[in-house]
């Protein structure tokens, strides 16, 4: 069982702004392009599929932000629940993301993203900050990780982290040619294997605090 989407849209360049949602259950689900969503308060999760969305300065209460897609912004909003993107070229800036104790307060999979200075709170059992398996080509800088651990997949490559604060359980980093330095980490865990094959090699720490 389930419940269907509480708002459909279909089409492109719409946007929503100082607005108040709520429902008893769904979501709003968005496939086209140009997605607008700013100042709004939303007690619903929002899927995006499509490109190009811009979500700012929204405040989003105990729900699911999902963009998939290529160019998103997520930025300059509070959200108590989580926050993923799917693809290329997205940015999640400025945020401060509470999970309310479930995993994975930030995920993000695909190439050239950019995570820049988000306060997260997770779990202290679970992962805050999750670059999902294969990423390329990511930065994550400045971020202050308050509660849960930070993990690189396996497979993982040609990452940057730099100058962010995990005051959570620490990172655990799999992967090969990442670099990490100017992080203030309190616990850090390198390699595991996948498949029976070591995966993590050939990566960089300077200038860490541990």
């Amino acid at each position: 069982m389930g419940y269907d989407d509480a708002i459909r849209i279909q089409a492109n360049n719409v946007t929503f702004e100082g607005l108040s949602v709520n429902a008893l259950g769904g979501n709003i689900a968005v496939y086209g392009n140009g997605l607008g969503i700013f100042n709004c308060n939303l007690s619903i999760g929002l899927t995006v599929n499509g490109d190009g969305s811009q979500i700012a300065g929204n405040t989003v209460n105990g729900y699911l932000i999902s963009a998939e897609g290529n160019n998103h912004a997520v930025i300059q909003n509070n959200i108590m629940g989580r926050v993923e993107t799917k693809g290329c070229f997205n940015l999640i800036a400025n945020n401060a993301v509470n999970s309310n104790g479930l995993d994975g307060t930030v995920s993000f999979v695909g190439n050239d993203t950019v995570v820049f200075n988000n306060t997260l709170t997770g779990s202290e059992e679970w992962i805050a900050l999750n670059l999902e398996y294969g990423g390329k080509n990511n930065l994550v800088a400045k971020n202050h990780v308050v509660s849960g651990g930070v993990e690189v997949g396996a497979y993982s490559s040609y990452n940057t982290f730099c100058g962010n604060r995990l005051d959570g359980w620490g990172l655990s980093m799999m992967g090969f040619n990442n670099l990490f330095y100017a992080n203030q980490l309190n616990h850090i865990g390198i390699g595991g294997t996948h498949g029976g094959t070591v995966d993590a090699a050939y990566n960089t720490f300077y200038l860490n605090n541990f």
